[in-house]
């Protein structure tokens, strides 16, 4: 598990987490959240980040020896626990960030994503810091939304 840790990279830190909760390693699980969090603009732009789920590969994680989770379910809790961070602990240059990693995580499974998915993410953007051009690429993706504020 040293070794994971020390060869984390933004397209492998999703799948060393789930390495980690397999193996009940909280120390992986912890080095690749945080690293998730300090590399997000990095991370969130990854195909492991935005399409493995709809590649027909799954990954079963059991919790507790019990609750198995796919790859699907995965994916999307952690994006709803990194963005739902206290004190906006992501870092990232702008909130334009999210809203786009938004935008391209359900557009890539739309059909799948954005009906249980998109509004409790969007919960998540601080609007009054998202640039005129990122609220108009979201406009142009869900045209059927309504944004409030610009």
């Amino acid at each position: 598990m040293k070794y994971l840790k020390q060869t984390l990279k933004a397209d492998n830190c999703l799948t060393f987490s789930r390495i980690g909760l397999f193996y009940g390693d909280t120390s992986l699980c912890s080095t690749a959240s945080t690293f998730m969090k300090r590399h997000f603009e990095n991370v969130s732009t990854t195909n492991e980040f935005i399409s493995e789920a709809t590649s027909g590969k799954y990954i079963h994680i059991f919790n507790n020896g019990n609750d198995c989770k796919s790859i699907p379910e995965c994916l999307s809790e952690d994006l709803i626990s990194l963005l739902q961070q206290p004190n906006n602990t992501l870092f990232v240059k702008s909130e334009d960030t999210i809203l786009n990693c938004i935008i391209n995580w359900i557009t890539c499974d739309r059909e799948n994503r954005q009906e249980p998915y998109l509004t409790r993410l969007l919960s998540f953007v601080l609007w009054e810091r998202v640039s005129v051009a990122a609220i108009s690429a979201f406009k142009e993706a869900f045209p059927e939304i309504a944004v409030g504020g610009k």
